[in-house]
């Protein structure tokens, strides 16, 4: 076999259920196969069970309407865990989702992990810094929302 250095895999879980949970044993069962097949890639990991994402409020929602040098302390501090997000899957060729069904839905969690980087490019050009990591976006004037 040969070594895949450049192969990157985020491997996501999100049940509640720790050790006990079916879903996390047959993630870490993927993330085995994958290790085996990409000999050299690399693995981030983020368990949004045990460490869930916060979900959006006024304050981290609107961030992204605001250039970064005029956030307020909550936007700041939303926008910065929004980019750590948008990075963590620009930097994976592979993302593997341990996904529990609860009342036959997806956990809060990973609705809150997936709206944030998806906030972050809404209505704007992303850029790229010189490592080749996601700088931000540009945002565009918003004079308020469309019909007004």
């Amino acid at each position: 076999m040969q070594a895949d250095r450049g192969a990157h895999l985020l491997h996501v879980d999100s049940s509640v259920r720790g050790e006990d949970s079916v879903t996390r044993a047959l993630s870490r069962r993927a993330a085995h196969a994958w290790r085996v097949a990409h000999a050299g890639g690399t693995v981030s990991y983020r368990d949004l069970g045990a460490e869930p994402v916060l979900h959006l409020d006024a304050a981290g929602g609107l961030a992204r309407l605001v250039p970064p040098s005029e956030h307020t302390p909550a936007q700041a501090t939303s926008w910065k865990l929004s980019l750590e997000l948008v990075n963590e899957i620009m930097q994976a060729d592979t993302i593997l989702l341990g996904l529990p069904l609860y009342n036959y839905g997806a956990p809060s969690s990973v609705k809150a992990w997936a709206v944030r980087p998806n906030l972050t490019s809404s209505g704007a050009q992303r850029r790229r810094d010189a490592d080749d990591a996601f700088a931000g976006v540009a945002p565009e004037p918003c004079d308020g929302p469309p019909g007004r």
